[in-house]
């Protein structure tokens, strides 16, 4: 018999933790709500020169430059990055957009393009550099 009161009690306090869990974590959702409610602002509310400054926004953001390296498509929205990737010769523009947007490993580009790691890297570093060097960055940073 009290095993069993033991057991309920346990239960209990079970039952009692899982309801506050519950109950705090709704809490948390309305609070989060409610804050978002206040940042939301309705286009129907907007002045027309606010509308006229968001299209332009959306606009800028609309120009983005595609490469294509080993089937990957590969979008940049920065323009000016994307202008100095476009002047590295082919096989550093691939390996510098599969290693740094792609997410490939050294070894892995020098499976895919056939050639020694040590060159991939070489040339990795090679087109990083003439990248910072075109995109007026310090060497050091």
């Amino acid at each position: 018999m009290n095993i069993k009161l033991i057991d309920d009690n346990i239960q209990y306090a079970f039952d009692a933790y899982c309801k506050k869990v519950i109950k705090n974590h709704a809490k948390d959702i309305w609070k989060e709500r409610s804050v978002r409610k206040k940042r939301i602002i309705f286009f129907s509310e907007m002045k027309f020169s606010e509308i006229e400054c968001l299209s332009k926004r959306m606009a800028e953001l609309d120009i983005v430059n595609v490469f294509t390296v080993m089937n990957y498509e590969i979008q940049i929205g920065n323009s000016d990055l994307a202008e100095a990737i476009n002047n590295l010769d082919n096989q550093l523009r691939d390996i510098l957009l599969l290693y740094f947007f792609v997410g490939f490993k050294d070894i892995e580009i020098s499976k895919m393009i056939k050639s020694p790691r040590s060159t991939v890297q070489h040339n990795r570093i090679k087109a990083l550099g003439i990248l910072r060097q075109q995109l007026g960055e310090d060497d050091n940073a």
